[in-house]
């Protein structure tokens, strides 16, 4: 922690704590997207994010992956040409 600012890792690690599963960093951006929680960018890879973010936000339930449906395409018939 830095002057009240947690890097990714140890906020994962807080949240992870909090929540009784695990929470990786990927989660943590993903909570950033949907507006979960709010980082701080300081350059192209780094992010920090406020003790008071990481204390109040509410950690989403874990997803199970969806079985992706199988498209069905339509054959194409040749139609033959008769003359």
């Amino acid at each position: 922690m830095i002057d009240g600012y947690y890097l990714a890792n140890e906020a994962a690690q807080k949240l992870t704590e909090r929540a009784g599963r695990n929470v990786t960093m990927d989660d943590l951006r993903q909570m950033r997207r949907r507006n979960h929680i709010e980082g701080t960018k300081l350059n192209y890879n780094l992010v920090v994010y406020t003790q008071e973010q990481i204390d109040a936000a509410t950690i989403p339930t874990e997803r199970t992956a969806q079985v992706k449906r199988k498209k069905h395409r339509k054959r194409k018939i040749k139609a033959s040409v008769t003359t």
